[in-house]
């Protein structure tokens, strides 16, 4: 290798690290010198992923800008190639932590970055972006850390968890598996029993309701229309207790009716459910991205009319 070739590569360590350095720090107009206008994307296994810089800074503005998400992203074992005079390839190990510190969570994971780059008036820059997880992990946090950020805002208030009585693991799993049940059975009715009267339900898209009633009449209003009517099942892959603040922590997917040749349609949610005691639950927040659903129901939708034909 040349000493001309071990400065590009050089350079383009440095682009990465920049960039890295400018997502954690949520500096956007800077992010956006990194990349050529054309510059593709593909994030999460291809779950987001976008054809031009605006939609890639677009989504990164979006889902990464509120003061109280805070990450630490970092690369090594770096694997770059020099594909040409003009242009490269990169493949990075990743370990990331987010701190999600509305929802009391912190999510950890481990991934390979596949990275293109293009050298364009004597500057590299990023032409795509994309990573595959090994893993990823998520977990509450505890309420005794103490957590110093210049970046944090003031916290959103949420239940106090903390000041319900305990609760055995064996009796907060057991009203999880009646919430599910409910779920499962279509009988949305019987699944807003499954709350306190005085409930909060936290819903990013719909909003919040305050009651068991008011939960009622929404749950039931839209799960018997389009797309809630075609949406039966609700697979829980994984979840967590949080024994000390009866908590639990749910990832669920939502899944669409058969087509009609057995194909899979969902897409996920995670759930973060308050206990309080009788098999019933104080709160409840629903934490998704409305992006991964409206592709996944068109597709559906596509599917089932072309097996009619």
């Amino acid at each position: 290798m040349t000493l001309e070739q071990l400065v590009e590569i050089e350079a383009i360590r440095g682009l990465k690290y920049r960039y890295l350095r400018l997502l954690d720090t949520k500096a956007w107009d800077e992010i956006e010198t990194l990349f050529i206008p054309e510059a593709t994307a593909s994030y999460s296994d291809g779950r987001y992923s976008f054809d031009d810089r605006d939609g890639i800074l677009g989504f990164l503005r979006e889902s990464m800008s509120s003061p109280n998400m805070l990450t630490s992203h970092k690369c090594h074992h770096p694997e770059i190639e020099l594909t040409g005079r003009d242009s490269a390839t990169g493949v990075w190990a990743l370990d990331d932590v987010v701190l999600h510190l509305d929802y009391d969570l912190t999510i950890r994971g481990a991934a390979y970055y596949h990275d293109r780059y293009v050298k364009r008036g004597g500057q590299w820059l990023i032409a795509h972006t994309g990573y595959e997880r090994v893993y990823e992990e998520m977990q509450p946090r505890a309420s005794d850390i103490k957590l110093t950020s210049p970046r944090q805002s003031e916290k959103r208030p949420q239940p106090a968890a903390e000041a319900s009585p305990h609760f055995s693991r064996e009796e907060i799993e057991a009203a999880l598996k009646s919430w599910q049940e409910a779920a499962a059975a279509g009988d949305w009715s019987a699944w807003a029993d499954r709350f306190t009267e005085d409930a909060t339900y936290v819903e990013h898209h719909y909003g919040t309701f305050q009651g068991r009633e008011a939960i009622r009449t929404w749950i039931t209003e839209t799960m018997s229309t389009f797309p809630g009517n075609q949406m039966p099942y609700f697979p829980l892959e994984w979840y967590v207790v949080d024994e000390a603040n009866s908590r639990v922590v749910a990832y669920v997917q939502n899944r669409m009716v058969d087509p009609g040749d057995g194909s899979i349609f969902q897409a996920p949610n995670v759930s973060i459910l308050h206990y309080a005691g009788e098999g019933l639950w104080s709160y409840e927040e629903d934490i998704y991205n409305p992006a991964d659903f409206t592709p996944m129901i068109a597709a559906w939708q596509q599917r089932v009319e072309e097996l009619r034909r």
